[in-house]
């Protein structure tokens, strides 16, 4: 066994090692696929699934899998907005990716629950339809062209642009340095708010936090009062054409000053001037209070699926009997 499970981390090791050939090679890619984010928030515990054509990796499906009671599950790993199939550019082709998606199904790992929500970009699951797969469409919220940020301006609401972020232009600041401990702050208060517990850890931020920085794809950004009060936090991560609203809070206390509004317009000022990136992905929330406000930034809803498939009887009716399904 022990030389079984050397051999299994060897393999392991193998496939990561093309999976970060192939992300190098792919102009396209979240980075929430990049090889340093998954070790962030799966502290090294993902695994790939690599499918070669002619000497190189023409589709992989990275996954990380947890426990489950007494089963085992492909989830979605904390903080990670996407996973999903991917595929190198000379394989986009409908054929090729029913093809490759087919054996990308068929080498997925035996467990009770696989679970995933893919990126926009794979906008047909039909392979999966085909395969038991069930999706949910749920959306994302993107704001397009963001180099003209006059227009992006335009698009908000009058409440927003008139009067939040013109009240705040005169009162707040905009810091970066604080630690991540003032972010966890905002967010474990925004939580109690509603009665709920934020389930982010300072841990995992600065996990996150480091591994971006390192590759100069991560940054928190902070709102101050001229009394150095911090009124909204946020964190954001970026690819080579994309911001992502990682994280965002307002304190509770001080939500009347517009200051988390300002502070998501100063991440779009930075994301477009610094990052000089396409777009700003605000990310997706079922909640319609969540939805109406990236609304009203006019960010566009983008759908994606979430995917997933029993293989357990047992554990789908369990999650039944607890109204998750």
């Amino acid at each position: 066994r022990i030389m079984q499970w050397k051999f299994y981390l060897w393999m392991m090791s193998t496939r990561k090692e093309a999976y970060q050939v192939f992300t190098e090679s792919v102009s396209d890619l979240s980075v929430f696929a990049q090889p340093w984010f998954l070790d962030a928030v799966t502290q090294g515990q993902w695994d790939v699934i690599v499918v070669e054509r002619g000497g190189q990796s023409a589709a992989v499906l990275p996954f990380w899998v947890k426990p489950y009671g007494p089963w085992k599950v492909v989830a979605m790993p904390p903080l990670c907005k996407f996973m999903g199939p991917l595929f190198a550019e000379p394989f986009r082709s409908v054929s090729a990716v029913y093809k490759l998606s087919n054996q990308l199904i068929a080498a997925l790992p035996k467990v009770a629950v696989f679970r995933q929500n893919f990126h926009y970009s794979y906008d047909n699951w039909l392979p999966f339809y085909w395969a038991g797969f069930r999706q949910t469409t749920r959306y994302s919220y993107v704001l397009d062209s963001i180099a003209d940020l006059d227009g992006i301006l335009a698009g908000f609401s009058t409440d927003y642009r008139n009067a939040k972020i013109a009240r705040a232009d005169s009162q707040m600041e905009l810091a970066f340095d604080l630690p991540v401990t003032a972010l966890d702050g905002l967010l474990t208060a925004t939580y109690a708010r509603q009665g709920l517990k934020s389930g982010v850890s300072v841990d995992l931020m600065t996990r996150i936090l480091d591994a971006a920085r390192a590759q100069n794809a991560g940054r928190m950004m902070f709102a101050l009062d001229r009394q150095g009060h911090v009124h909204a936090g946020l964190m954001m991560l970026r690819d080579r054409h994309s911001a992502s609203l990682l994280l965002a809070a307002d304190n509770p206390d001080l939500r009347q000053s517009g200051a988390g509004i300002w502070l998501i317009w100063q991440a779009i000022r930075y994301a477009s001037l610094e990052w000089k990136v396409e777009r700003f992905d605000f990310l997706g929330s079922v909640k319609q209070s969540i939805e109406r406000s990236r609304r009203q930034f006019g960010a566009r809803p983008v759908p994606y699926f979430a995917v997933e498939r029993f293989q357990s009887r047992t554990a789908f009716l369990i999650e039944w009997a607890r109204g998750r399904r």
